[in-house]
């Protein structure tokens, strides 16, 4: 079962890092039964010093960063969104508006980032209006 699995691991790095990242080998171990331990251990080991000659360690630290930076700058804006008197106002009915249909998204979307502060005359433009949905 154990190699089986592996075999699917493989398959599934191939796929998703594409041909030209190297896949790492997928290896099974049993600590339970002291089987295979230390040479998955030299393979993380050598995986590591590899990745960290090559660079591409610091460069996925630096790439990690980036989202890291992002997400916290989303998770933020989210948070004030939803705390921000005027939204948590209009918040249920909008969102039952939209539960029941009566209420497209885009509108309701627009209404929250209007009460917000966050008017974008070039994208409310684009958005349906109540009267043409």
């Amino acid at each position: 079962a154990a190699e089986l699995a592996a075999s699917q691991y493989t398959a599934a790095l191939q796929t998703l890092l594409g041909p030209h990242q190297s896949v790492p080998p997928v290896l099974t171990c049993s600590a339970l039964k002291h089987q295979n331990v230390d040479t998955v251990w030299a393979a993380i080991e050598q995986r590591y010093a590899a990745m960290q000659a090559s660079g591409e360690l610091a460069e996925r630290h630096r790439r990690q960063g980036i989202r890291w930076l992002w997400t916290i700058i989303d998770d933020r804006l989210r948070q004030s969104l939803r705390e921000h008197p005027a939204v948590r106002a209009i918040r249920d009915r909008l969102e039952a508006g939209v539960l029941e249909g009566a209420i497209p998204p885009e509108i309701a979307a627009r209404e929250i980032l209007e009460a917000f502060g966050l008017a974008d005359q070039q994208a409310t433009d684009r958005l349906p209006t109540e009267e043409s949905s």
